[in-house]
């Protein structure tokens, strides 16, 4: 997983700051996209991770 941090140009022309994952484990981002509980741990620890430097 990869923590980012875009600009990003929506369908409307707005520009906003984004922030998220970029998933490259085909199994994880299965896992990610089937499963609520499992969608909320990975958040969860990748942003703890990143705000305490961890990541």
């Amino acid at each position: 997983m990869k923590w980012t941090g875009e600009y990003v140009i929506d369908d409307a022309g707005q520009c906003r700051w984004h922030e998220g994952l970029r998933i490259h484990d085909e199994q994880m981002k299965s896992a990610y996209r089937k499963n609520s509980l499992i969608e909320f741990i990975i958040e969860t620890t990748a942003v703890m991770g990143v705000k305490v430097g961890i990541a």
